[in-house]
């Protein structure tokens, strides 16, 4: 029971954090057009997310269909997902190398 409502509570916030992340405007508004001749802006977002919902995690397979969720929502975004389980120290492992090396996520998620 504990375990449910702990995954509850772990998809609840991701669904506030990449609701948060979305745009409400359409891609018509002037926002997203060129200052130089009023086209569309094209350019592409890669986001690169490290998580715990990673291998065996019983949350992996609901967090990758919001990912793809929000990619769907969002065309000119591409996420990445360099999640590891959060068994043993593959995740602490992972981000301690990216953050060494300069190479570290743009959204980094644990709990």
């Amino acid at each position: 029971m504990k375990g449910l409502k702990l995954i509850t509570v772990i998809i609840s916030l991701l669904v506030f954090m990449m609701s948060a992340c979305t745009n409400i405007t359409s891609p018509s508004d002037d926002i997203y057009k060129d200052s130089n001749n009023g086209t569309a802006n094209q350019e592409k977002i890669e986001l690169r997310i490290a998580t715990m919902f990673g291998g065996t995690d019983p949350s992996k397979e609901t967090f990758e269909l919001m990912l793809e969720s929000f990619e769907m929502q969002n065309p000119g975004i591409t996420i990445v997902n360099e999640s590891a389980t959060s068994v043993g120290d593959e995740f602490r492992t992972v981000v301690k190398t990216d953050f060494t090396t300069g190479n570290e996520a743009d959204v980094i998620f644990f709990l």
